[in-house]
């Protein structure tokens, strides 16, 4: 990257840092919706974590004929390290990151980053619309717009997942944030959640402008098609950390704390599951949910059809109730993806 190109500007440098890796047939559509943002001051960070495709040549390909793009060659080692090669070497004032099978709103980062300065924030959040080839399946984090909200309850709709979520994709951060923060890479599922908590824990609100900017690429029937190993345990691993954490720092948001991870614990037996996995962890979900079953029960933010999951799973008869959970799901997904084409 040219150093002229960041002394130069008058106004913030936004990093967006982007992870990659065997992505080859959707990187350009990334890679592009980035550069054709309406915000200009953009430095875009391409970290080729060991791609054994095109995917590096394709990134090599943009910092030639775009001063703006830098790129990293690393041997693999997952989504977290990856993003903290981008973090170790940014210029930013601001910082995002965006997965490089996802794209996103031209007006994205002038949005997000208006309503940071506007609104005196260290962080703006926006919605996500779920698309697949057969067109939009659904949009999330919409409900809530053009809100501010202070770090405890920024806190508390991190952890219950109510128009704010887990994702860094979503999101743009002051790069001070950074500072002390980096991403987890002992698994590769949810390595968001403990980072997120401690950026939320760091800064002083968040802007929620519930407009659906970023697209996360999905495909019909990938939720009756779960992989399952014991890295996916990750995501409870984490949860309890954060859930711990928070009971200390913030006990007023403690049954916000156990949704955390009565979530993801719930969530993971699922993928078990799904995945007709009989390995010793699933035993172990079955035992934490057990265990904890009369708070679960008793926990004002866990949906009733995950404690009707619960029940069927303690019975084990949750199968079926998966069975019928899919076939209904995926019958939506397939007709709201029908009516966005129309």
């Amino acid at each position: 990257m040219s150093e002229n190109f960041l002394m130069n500007q008058d106004i913030d440098l936004i990093t967006v840092i982007i992870p990659v890796y065997n992505v080859s047939k959707y990187l350009r559509r990334c890679v592009d919706s980035v550069l054709n943002q309406s915000y200009k001051n953009i430095e875009i960070i391409l970290v080729d974590d060991g791609s054994t495709d095109d995917s590096g040549v394709i990134c090599d390909e943009y910092a030639e004929k775009e001063k703006s793009v830098m790129v990293i060659h690393q041997q693999n080692q997952g989504l977290g390290p990856a993003r903290n090669a981008g973090l170790e070497v940014m210029h930013g004032d601001y910082v995002g990151f965006v997965d490089s099978d996802d794209w996103i709103e031209k007006d994205m980062y002038e949005c997000m980053y208006k309503a940071i300065r506007d609104n005196k924030c260290d962080i703006a959040t926006c919605g996500r619309l779920v698309v697949a080839d057969e067109g939009i399946l659904s949009s999330v984090y919409c409900k809530e717009k053009g809100l501010k909200i202070d770090k405890e309850e920024s806190i508390k709709r991190f952890l219950i997942q109510r128009d704010m979520n887990m994702s860094a994709c979503d999101k743009l951060f002051k790069s001070k944030l950074f500072d002390d923060v980096r991403f987890p890479g002992e698994f590769y599922i949810s390595e968001d959640i403990v980072p997120m908590y401690h950026l939320l824990k760091k800064s002083n609100g968040v802007f929620l402008t519930g407009k659906p900017f970023y697209n996360y690429y999905s495909r019909i029937g990938s939720l009756s098609k779960s992989n399952f190993s014991y890295k996916t345990m990750g995501a409870c691993m984490y949860a309890e950390q954060v859930s711990k954490e928070v009971k200390t720092d913030f006990p007023q948001l403690a049954d916000a704390a156990d949704y955390l991870f009565y979530d993801e614990v719930i969530g993971i037996y699922r993928v078990a599951q799904r995945a007709k996995y009989v390995g010793k962890e699933k035993k172990e979900l079955l035992i934490r949910i057990k265990e904890s079953f009369r708070a679960i029960m008793k926990n004002p933010y866990l949906y009733k059809r995950q404690k009707l999951f619960v029940i069927l799973a303690l019975l084990r008869i949750d199968k079926l109730f998966d069975d019928i959970y899919i076939t209904i799901k995926q019958r939506i997904q397939k007709k709201h993806a029908e009516r966005s084409q129309l």
